[in-house]
């Protein structure tokens, strides 16, 4: 694909490997409402969990007994729980800029997405029951240690593929991580990352010719749409049929149909050597020494660049 079009994926690249990055709250970290209230809402952000908000002053009686009534609900359980007290206390100002809210009534109560979505916001009654089971079905599900490490895993190996411009291999790598719809930072990153991915694979489809070369050029994009059919079928359906009836039209010439099958040959090289080094280079030497100065023989040495040579012994 050219540079130029790259260019948007790169960036998006870069700023999903900045999201899944981001630390624990710092010592020099900006205080968005207050250190306590931030801790919270960061663990909302690394596990996935709702932040429930509980707002009232200390007079309060509808208060006391929505806090009561909160506090025999199961379903609370489910959230993090933040209680704030509403005065003219510079946490308080910090959470109604924090919340885009000029109210000082009271009660308040505020569900807050891992992601930062405001889900529930405002005056409260002293039964809020029916609201937070609503909230909590548009709060994702939160993500285990173990879940969110593997989403990071993926999340690494997908860049590095990607990096690598096997876009297709990226997207088979982080799909994986999408398994849970949860608002976890690294489930977010991983989303964010596997649709940029589609986006460009969408756009390196579209830009296929309906004929192409025998050179380099046309066997790397007819390898695309093999790859994309091959390696994202089950994950993007949608992707997958929109290389076939590229192919599909591709294959309806003998000429561009040997092209394809050219593809074919070196996408299953490449598949070969994901489990064994040794066999991905043999079908690619076999490719070279087939069709030596072909378009085909130029891809396939490209690939076996990439594999990895066996330590001599």
């Amino acid at each position: 694909m050219p540079a130029a079009s790259c260019f948007p994926f790169r960036a998006v690249l870069a700023s999903v490997a900045a999201l899944v990055a981001l630390p624990t709250l710092a010592d020099d970290e900006p205080v968005r409402v207050s250190p306590r209230v931030d801790a919270v809402l960061e663990q909302a952000a690394r596990t996935g969990r709702p932040v429930l908000a509980v707002c009232g002053s200390e007079q309060c009686a509808t208060c006391q007994r929505l806090r009561a009534r909160l506090a025999a609900d199961p379903v609370t359980v489910e959230f993090l729980r933040i209680d704030l007290t509403i005065a003219g206390a510079p946490e308080w100002r910090n959470w109604q800029a924090f919340a885009d809210t000029r109210a000082w009534a009271s009660p308040q109560l505020y569900v807050v997405r891992a992601d930062g979505t405001m889900l529930v916001s405002g005056r409260a009654q002293s039964d809020m029951s029916d609201e937070l089971r609503a909230a909590l079905r548009e709060a994702g599900v939160p993500l285990t240690d173990q879940e969110r490490a593997l989403a990071a895993k993926l999340l690494e190996k997908a860049r590095a593929l990607a990096t690598a411009d096997d876009r297709t291999g990226a997207l088979r790598e982080i799909t994986p991580a999408l398994a849970k719809p949860s608002f976890a930072r690294a489930a977010v990153a991983a989303r964010e990352f596997a649709t940029a991915v589609t986006a460009d694979l969408e756009r390196s489809i579209e830009g296929v010719a309906v004929t192409v070369g025998d050179d380099a050029a046309g066997v790397t994009a007819a390898l695309s749409l093999v790859a994309v059919v091959k390696d994202c079928g089950a994950a993007t359906p949608g992707l997958a049929r929109a290389a076939v009836e590229k192919l599909s039209v591709l294959k309806k010439a003998p000429s561009t149909a040997e092209v394809v099958r050219q593809a074919e040959q070196i996408h299953a090289a490449t598949v070969a050597a994901r489990t064994s080094a040794a066999r991905g280079r043999s079908m690619l030497e076999k490719i070279i020494a087939d069709r030596p100065d072909s378009g085909a023989a130029e891809v396939a040495q490209s690939r076996l660049e990439k594999i990895a040579t066996p330590p001599r012994q």
